[in-house]
């Protein structure tokens, strides 16, 4: 695939089909944000990831660091970047912490050598995983690497469709590793997976989906797993992803590809308040019979009792 030679600045921005969709899911898209942050701190406290990062606002860097130290975890931060969300600029940290200061101190010197095996080990993520992001993703897709990890995944299929270079499609229920909600954090898993397949990414989010429901956020992570069946259209072109569900739809930046690459995720689930539509991914609505229509309903009602009035046009 062509990719061209610019790259847009790092932001995001969504709307909402409907105002009963934005009031429901706004919130519950935050909670489950928090609920995940929770289980990533969970993970390395349970010793079940060495090493855990979360981004936070800098401003509340040192509560962060003192509700981690109440909880045995040295913290540090190693980045601030500017983001943009719908239209709004402000400053997010990363900030990483472990159980151990030498986890840290090893995680911090691979991170100045840009050593991506040293971190995604240290992060416990899946060798396959790390090898797949050194060897496909970081020069090449980084802003939104969704098509290449679409690509890597065996069984699904390109073809060639209208208004497409190349499209997938898929109808497979693949909630473990739907990795399409990447950029608003409604994932899982806290890595980029080598595939939508990978066993080692399904294990890891089961495990997060676990923990989650163990620690007091079973609500939030039934709606995680209810968001990740959904159907769903990613698109990109020019350096614009595009996320398009049946109830919000999602834009960023991403790799500046010269031709309209797609994505369709069919899944098994429609949400509350969901729009209908002739296209995908929208519920088309239901074609009612004659006899089930008001007009039709209302004639029944409303009967001319009188049948010889038919005739009086004839005299």
């Amino acid at each position: 695939m062509q990719v061209l030679d610019f790259d847009l600045p790092d932001f995001h921005r969504y709307s909402w089909s409907n105002d009963r969709a934005a009031a429901t899911w706004q919130q519950r898209f935050d909670d489950i944000k928090f609920a995940l942050n929770e289980v990533s701190i969970t993970l390395v406290m349970q010793g079940l990831r060495p090493l855990g990062q979360i981004n936070i606002d800098p401003e509340r860097l040192e509560e962060w660091k003192s509700n981690l130290y109440a909880k045995g975890l040295q913290a540090k931060l190693i980045a601030c970047n500017e983001v943009v969300n719908n239209g709004r600029k402000w400053d997010v940290g990363q900030l990483i912490f472990s159980k151990s200061k030498t986890t840290v101190e090893q995680y911090i010197t691979a991170y100045k050598n840009s050593n991506s095996h040293v971190m995604g080990s240290l992060l416990g993520y899946p060798s396959c995983c790390t090898k797949h992001f050194t060897a496909s993703v970081r020069s090449k897709s980084e802003s939104d690497p969704t098509w290449t990890v679409a690509g890597n995944t065996e069984d699904f299929k390109m073809s060639k469709a209208s208004q497409f270079e190349a499209i997938i499609s898929t109808e497979e229920h693949l909630p473990t590793c739907n990795f399409v909600y990447h950029k608003l954090k409604l994932v899982p898993f806290f890595h980029i997976p080598c595939s939508f397949k990978c066993s080692e990414t399904s294990r890891l989010a089961s495990q997060s989906l676990r923990i989650g429901r163990q620690i007091g956020y079973s609500t939030e992570m039934d709606w995680l797993d209810e968001i990740l069946r959904w159907p769903v259209e990613w698109t990109s072109l020019h350096g614009i992803s595009e996320v398009k569900t049946p109830v919000f739809k999602l834009i960023f930046n991403g790799p500046a590809y010269a031709n309209k690459l797609g994505l369709r995720l069919m899944g098994n689930e429609y949400p509350i308040f969901s729009e209908q539509g002739i296209k995908f991914p929208y519920k088309q609505p239901v074609k009612r019979k004659v006899t089930e229509s008001t007009n039709f309903k209302r004639g029944l009602e409303n009967q001319i009792s009188n049948r010889e009035v038919y005739h009086e046009d004839e005299h």
